[in-house]
């Protein structure tokens, strides 16, 4: 949900942040007009993403390139970000069984999510997708590992990789067809 709200404030380029913005999200009054809340939510999140960098959490989904010039406190970890994405990168490995590959470690990392976005991948791919996302991989100097089972690459909260993976699995799906679902 708190996903759903930084998407309605238009705030997407923020990323999936590993932090409880339910406390703030409360106090805002019924009628404060939205630029207003939308500062507050920025700046909460611009706060809460300098703290991740600094406990070395993951930052998927965060628009590095787009906040560098908005924001000095994002600037400032900067590489310490592109270090520990590329740690992310290094400690990933997704399973493979048989021809299922299991995609979801590699969805919770920062790269990972650019580029498997970019490739309209799901939560599972064949080994003909593995070798698609290889190449891409491949272009930034990255390789992946693979092996029986996956294990992950980023420090997060459970319920956090559960809420990147529902909004993978409902990508692209209408509205009523999601809603559907809970019935």
């Amino acid at each position: 949900m708190q996903q759903d709200l930084l998407c309605a404030l238009g705030l997407q380029e923020y990323g999936f942040i590993d932090c409880d913005l339910s406390e703030l999200f409360g106090s805002l009054q019924e009628d404060t007009p939205i630029e207003i809340a939308r500062k507050q939510v920025r700046e909460a999140l611009v706060y809460e993403i300098a703290k991740a960098v600094d406990k070395n959490k993951a930052t998927t989904g965060l628009k590095l390139e787009g906040l560098l010039t908005k924001h000095g406190e994002i600037a400032k970890g900067a590489q310490q970000i592109i270090n520990l994405r590329e740690v992310e990168m290094k400690q990933v490995q997704i399973g493979v069984q048989g021809n299922e590959v299991d995609l979801r470690e590699l969805w919770l990392t920062a790269y990972g999510y650019e580029i498997l976005t970019a490739l309209g991948m799901g939560l599972t791919t064949n080994l003909e997708g593995l070798g698609r996302i290889r190449t891409a991989l491949g272009e930034l100097r990255f390789d992946l590992e693979t092996g029986e089972t996956s294990v992950s690459g980023v420090k997060m909260r459970k319920s956090l990789k559960k809420a990147i993976w529902w909004i993978v699995r409902n990508r692209g799906r209408p509205w009523s067809e999601i809603q559907d679902l809970k019935n």
